[in-house]
């Protein structure tokens, strides 16, 4: 009987001490576990970046133009990223003995970007837009751009310019305007 009971004594010991083991090793695994988790969430966090975009400005003629461009993208690569863009543009059109036309349009897009270098990039882009006649209509166009970009700065944010060409023929001569190009002063952060 002594045996019996030195033996239910210590297997009750080792019981004890193997649970409470157990119950240590799962509470490390799971701090290790939230550990990756963050890691994991911080890094996909810091490969995401916003650009401000202020452009196509025009005082020319007794007219006046600004647009203004939002774009937030994903770094696939140390070189690569792509993201999604919206944008507006605003025209006055003054005319002698007639009211002014005024004109808004807005889109959005999506895009790819390359680095050539820490500073400079390339970047194609396809666009839905919604442009505002001056008959008071409204028109839908997609179209592809394509052009490059000049970026720097020290830390997070960075700024520069880019340009990009619109590659249709019908949506660079919108309102007999011949919009060739987007050109654009830009404020990034984390790109």
């Amino acid at each position: 009987m002594k045996h019996l009971m030195l033996l239910l004594g210590i297997f009750s010991i080792i019981l004890v001490t193997a649970s409470d083991i157990d119950a240590q090793r799962r509470t490390r695994d799971r701090g290790e576990e939230r550990e990756r988790t963050r890691k994991d969430d911080s890094e996909v966090l810091g490969n995401i970046y916003h650009t401000i975009h202020m452009g196509n400005i025009n005082f020319f003629s007794g007219n006046f133009s600004l647009s203004a461009k939002y774009s937030g993208g994903y770094k696939l690569h140390e070189r690569f990223s792509a993201g999604l863009s919206g944008k507006f543009f605003f025209d006055i059109f003054n005319q002698i003995n007639v009211p002014n036309i005024n004109l808004f349009s807005y889109g959005a897009g999506a895009f790819v970007r390359a680095k050539i270098t820490n500073d400079i990039y390339l970047q194609a882009e396809y666009d839905v837009t919604s442009y505002d006649s001056q008959n008071f209509s409204r028109d839908i166009y997609t179209y592809p751009l394509i052009g490059a970009g000049y970026e720097q700065g020290i830390g997070p944010w960075k700024f520069g310019a880019n340009a990009l060409f619109i590659l249709d023929a019908q949506v660079q001569d919108l309102e007999g305007v011949n919009r060739l190009l987007e050109w654009w002063i830009t404020a990034s952060y984390n790109f």
